[in-house]
């Protein structure tokens, strides 16, 4: 029997799939934000109740949004804002985020704003961050356009601009050059496989004929006998 046709086949198979499963290994790498709209108080009114900013997300897309001050505007050091992130006509995702001021250079007026926590009111189709300093607020569960919103009055006079980030995540197949050599190598391994089974099934086809065959010769010796 071929036996060791159908091992080297099972051998193999067995390296090609692991060389398709490694070739489609891969590393995520997280990208930096993008800006994808923007709500000036100049140009489209003061940021108080009402004010939104929509923005095409994938699934799994990160969303953020960040709120610059007005030039030489003195902030509290905290400050609370209510928002709601939705989708068409989905269920709206309302959030308490509390903003603090981290640093601020008056001749440079340069101030960083950075939401300390994040307080879930109501869950729709956004998965929150839940952490201390969190680097964005959320991840949407569904494509579409995205509006977020300020749900509630905030002062106007504490902020010029709000803008809408969205935050994806790249992946690489570092080994994607082993894909053809693993399909190669199954279907080499089909190939052996079919071939040494066939050979085995026609050895012992072989095997039982010739069995049948001198059976008969030796019935037919001690008939004449």
């Amino acid at each position: 029997m071929r036996r060791w046709i159908v091992g080297l086949a099972v051998a193999t198979l067995f390296v090609g799939m692991i060389l398709v499963l490694v070739s489609q290994t891969s590393n995520a790498s997280i990208l930096p934000e993008e800006e994808v709209d923007s709500f000036i108080a100049t140009r489209d009114g003061p940021i108080v109740y009402g004010a939104n900013v929509t923005g095409y997300f994938k699934k799994g897309d990160r969303i953020n949004a960040k709120f610059y001050p007005k030039r030489d505007y003195v902030l509290p050091p905290e400050i609370t804002v209510e928002v709601g992130i939705y989708r068409l006509d989905e269920s709206k995702t309302t959030l308490q985020l509390d903003l603090v001021v981290t640093e601020v250079s008056i001749p440079d007026h340069y101030v960083v704003i950075e939401i300390t926590n994040i307080t879930m009111i109501e869950l729709g189709e956004v998965e929150i961050e839940e952490s201390v300093y969190p680097t964005f607020i959320g991840t949407v569960t569904q494509d579409g356009n995205y509006t977020l919103e300020i749900v509630n009055t905030i002062s106007d006079f504490y902020f010029d601009r709000l803008v809408l980030f969205r935050g994806t995540t790249a992946y690489e197949f570092p080994h994607s050059s082993l894909f053809p050599f693993g399909t190669g190598t199954l279907i080499i391994g089909v190939i052996l496989l079919v071939w040494g089974v066939s050979a085995s099934t026609r050895r012992v086809r072989h095997l039982k004929q010739k069995g049948k065959t001198g059976s008969q010769q030796l019935r037919a010796i001690l008939l004449t006998g």
